[in-house]
């Protein structure tokens, strides 16, 4: 059996879950610097999973394609707040080859309603997925796709290691150094709620005020929206 499976929810949407530690993962390179980054060897996903996650796409009815993703998709320049590891080599921005294919498929294929759900981050974000080279960060021209990132619920995140401020400003300069990025939060800690409809997917974070006491009590801390083939988070 595979790791990677999928699940039809009526017309309403189909959620592709993907594996990307087990099933096809290569090695993840060093550095930057190191060759083995840019190699088509490289592989994030596998042959065989990555033919299986492009039939699955393009054979799709529902109005939503929903892909469950371990790891962050879009490009990231984190030389801000991590002068010292610009690109987070985990994440898909270590398998540029493949992440490359699979932008060029979603683009080349017109799919409509296309949104990447991504964890293992322990941080909160919404992305206009797009190559940087042909996006339009005030109309979203040349989205292709909308990730949207869930936070933890009681893992680590950012300020476990330092304050809430200085947090807040590496947020900031990553929305800065990113315009495809819409929100980022790296401080609270709680879930992500998707609601999708024909019109529209509605996402919600909703955060916790604290993790050292039982409470019930959650905030909405962002909502944002994004219209039926539209690649706009509003």
């Amino acid at each position: 059996k595979h790791h990677y499976r999928a699940f039809a929810y009526g017309n309403n949407a189909d959620l592709i879950m993907l594996d990307e530690r087990l099933e096809g993962r290569t090695k993840p390179a060093d550095s930057l610097k190191d060759p083995l980054l840019m190699s088509e060897q490289q592989s994030m996903l596998g042959e065989e999973q990555l033919a299986w996650l492009k039939t699955t796409l393009i054979q799709s009815k529902a109005t939503w394609k929903i892909i469950g993703n371990q790891v962050i998709f879009s490009e990231v320049d984190q030389s801000g707040p991590y002068p010292s590891q610009p690109r987070n080599l985990d994440s898909w921005d270590g398998y540029p080859f493949e992440q490359k294919e699979v932008a060029a498929f979603l683009q080349s294929s017109k799919l409509n309603n296309v949104i990447f759900v991504t964890g293992d981050t322990h941080a909160s974000w919404a992305f206009e997925v797009a190559e940087h080279k042909k996006y339009n960060p005030k109309t979203a021209e040349g989205a292709y796709a909308i990730e949207l990132g869930t936070p933890s619920i009681s893992s680590s995140n950012w300020n476990e290691y330092t304050t809430d401020d200085t947090v807040k400003m590496s947020e900031i300069k990553l929305m800065s150094d990113n315009p495809h990025l819409k929100y980022g939060n790296a401080r609270d800690h709680g879930y992500l709620l998707l609601k999708l409809n024909n019109e529209q997917a509605v996402a919600e974070w909703w955060y916790v005020n604290t993790l050292r006491i039982p409470s019930a009590t959650e905030t909405l801390g962002k909502k944002m929206f994004v219209k039926t083939d539209i690649y706009q988070l509003q």
